[in-house]
């Protein structure tokens, strides 16, 4: 076995063999931060933190969410998109199909898993439910699915009112395998 990074993500020599360490972004899936969108960066900064908020057992980044959502869409559109992103990391916390990898919420990269959720999120907004359904699948266990479901479109619900659309992705989203096939018990990880 391989430890690599600072979390336990344990891989086969094999597997390890098998990866491009250095996958190449194509034009649908970005790579670093920047490439998304104002209303993805959102999404992605406050489910970072919130994440964050659990993993550190620190509301601070809890705060921080709240002040960044209720200044972009004000008091009441933000506390309800702030639901649904919360109820969003609650299932996947509690029912993630296998361990999740995002990064730290200061990083400028994104993540294969990142970009699978925002694209949920984004199925969801635009009632996309065979997509959504889909994205819904390789993130969580068949017991979480429909509480995710009812996360996403809660949130996609309130972004869209306060005017924050996110831009739908191709169909590869849907089926995009994960970076890495984590050899670990499924849980919600950071790095």
């Amino acid at each position: 076995m391989i430890i690599i990074c600072n979390n336990i993500f344990l891989l086969t020599i094999r597997q390890v063999n098998a990866m491009d360490l250095q996958p190449e972004p194509d034009r649908h899936t970005p790579a670093r931060l920047e490439m998304l969108s104002e209303t993805e960066q959102l999404v992605l900064r406050g489910l970072r933190r919130w994440v964050a908020g659990f993993s550190d057992s620190n509301p601070d980044h809890w705060r921080i969410v709240w002040t960044e959502f209720a200044g972009r869409m004000g008091p009441r559109a933000g506390r309800e998109a702030l639901g649904g992103l919360e109820a969003l990391v609650r299932v996947i916390w509690s029912h993630a199909r296998r361990p999740l990898r995002s990064h730290r919420p200061c990083c400028g990269f994104v993540e294969t898993d990142e970009r699978r959720i925002l694209a949920f999120a984004a199925a969801c907004q635009a009632g996309a439910w065979p997509a959504a359904g889909r994205l819904a699948e390789s993130l969580v266990a068949a017991d979480g699915i429909g509480d995710l479901l009812q996360a996403g479109s809660r949130l996609g619900k309130a972004l869209l009112q306060a005017g924050q659309r996110l831009p739908r992705c191709g169909r590869e989203d849907a089926e995009a395998e994960p970076a890495l096939v984590l050899a670990q018990p499924a849980s919600a990880l950071i790095h």
